[in-house]
């Protein structure tokens, strides 16, 4: 195998519930990434053989990959809000306190994301004295037009950025600290909607560099999953709002994720193409019941 490139280095966050996707996009990623890459887990609670099985893939692909697990006390982020998710999607706010020193650079990724091409253009960029680089949050500007803009006093004039995607500037942060973060996160727990998200837009919004939209293709996600695009074949990362890995997805994009998922969980697929099968004729025969029903009722009504 060719090796090309500069080292990259990757961050995950994630425990046993997310480790399958989570596997799927550092498959992914090596696909389409030749250079040597250190890949950052970080966890509260993983079984050692789950981190032996994500090793044995990862080295299995070539000498230039390498995994670097770093458990964390998840204990400091009991008072915030989870709203049914993982306290490990705060654990994106150690990443500049607990990399290596002389690592000056890391691309943050979310589990539920594929990468299609190569990342070296994009992890490459110009921070231009930003603390990240970022794509901005469609589902801010389309759901819920600036409502988090007042509850976390950003000014109107800067965007909301997802935090799925995430290209740390290192270096900014070896002279400027979180501490002031982590004040504000204990003084602002009943803010935080958005988990990480909120932290981080309501300290940096004005700290960061955006693409220019071709990286992390949202809004064909968010507004689209159900309608053919091209869009698909045009991104290089893809930030998944339905999770294509579930039996109860209804999009037409699980294909791309599968495309990687079944090299790994042969039999995972064969499942989730069974049960997905049939959830989708339970769903057409309920929507097919469903207008019926309402048209019996207008009838009678009617009498």
């Amino acid at each position: 195998m060719k090796v090309s490139g500069n080292k990259m280095n990757i961050v995950f966050c994630t425990d046993s519930g997310y480790l399958m996707p989570t596997v799927v996009c550092i498959k992914s990623i090596i696909e389409n990434n030749k250079n040597p890459i250190d890949f950052y887990i970080l966890y509260p609670e993983l079984k050692k053989e789950e981190i032996d099985f994500v090793e044995k893939i990862i080295k299995n692909e070539g000498p230039q990959y390498a995994l670097k697990t770093i458990k964390i006390d998840d204990d400091s982020f009991n008072s915030l809000p989870v709203f049914g998710r993982s306290k490990a999607a705060y654990f994106r706010l150690l990443i500049p306190s607990i990399l290596p020193q002389d690592v000056d650079r890391c691309l943050y990724l979310d589990g539920d994301t594929i990468v299609f091409k190569s990342l070296n253009e994009f992890y490459n960029s110009d921070f231009e004295e930003k603390a990240f680089i970022v794509n901005e949050d469609m589902g801010e500007v389309l759901l819920y037009h600036k409502e988090r803009h007042p509850v976390l006093k950003i000014p109107l004039e800067y965007k909301y950025f997802n935090s799925g995607v995430l290209l740390f500037n290192l270096n900014w942060f070896k002279s400027n600290n979180m501490n002031s973060v982590y004040d504000w996160i204990k003084n602002n727990p009943d803010k935080l909607k958005f988990l990480d998200q909120d932290v981080l837009n309501a300290n940096f919004y004005d700290k960061v560099k955006y693409t220019d939209g071709f990286m992390c293709d949202y809004l064909e996600i968010l507004m689209s999953h159900m309608i053919p695009s091209d869009s698909m074949n045009k991104a290089t990362i893809v930030h998944f709002l339905k999770k294509p890995w579930k039996c109860t997805y209804n999009g037409i994009n699980a294909k791309y994720w599968w495309k990687y998922g079944k090299k790994i969980y042969k039999l995972e697929y064969i499942k989730f193409s069974i049960m997905n099968f049939l959830f989708r004729k339970l769903l057409a025969l309920i929507l097919i019941f469903i207008p019926i029903t309402s048209l019996k009722k207008i009838k009678n009504g009617c009498k």
